[in-house]
């Protein structure tokens, strides 16, 4: 599994320099997996990391919105997580199991296998507050293995920025 520790300080210069990402344990050809406490930065240095060097952002979803989408429209919902690049936005916040007209769907797992099965080359990004410990008892083993193979897991330390500004 790669994993690697960086502060908050230093993740948006890291990230956008793309050209030394192996220099600092990061695989070029992976999603990024952004973990660490509340107010780190995550989403906002995945976000300029994005746009500083013109990728494709593709889609970008928070857990919330897979809920309400499940909830109005059920598994039809996630054909638009299977076509382009994605970033999910607090992965594992979203509900575990939903039901949609008497269908039992579970929407983490469902969005996360569909695009690692039908479309593994295109790159999916995840911000999470939880640990890997946590996103592991979540999922099980073999979403969490998964998981790993798609993802370089970055842990970003450093202090809530909300709250200390």
């Amino acid at each position: 599994m790669n994993h690697i520790q960086i502060n908050q300080n230093d993740l948006i210069q890291i990230l956008c320099d793309e050209a030394n990402w192996e220099s600092h344990g990061i695989h070029p050809r992976k999603g990024l997996l952004l973990y660490g406490m509340t107010g780190v930065g995550k989403t906002y240095a995945l976000n300029a990391y994005l746009k500083e060097t013109l990728k494709n952002m593709g889609h970008q979803i928070d857990a919330e919105v897979i809920e309400i989408g499940v909830a109005q429209h059920g598994a039809n919902y996630f054909g638009r997580f299977l076509q382009d690049n994605m970033v999910w936005n607090d992965f594992g916040q979203e509900e575990r199991v939903m039901m949609y007209m008497g269908t039992t769907i579970k929407p983490g797992q469902s969005i996360f296998m569909y695009r690692h099965t039908k479309f593994p080359t295109l790159l999916t990004h995840f911000t999470t507050n939880r640990t890997l410990d946590g996103l592991e008892e979540r999922y099980g083993d073999r979403i969490f293995s998964r998981l790993a193979e798609m993802c370089t897991f970055i842990n970003v330390t450093g202090v809530d920025r909300r709250k200390n500004p």
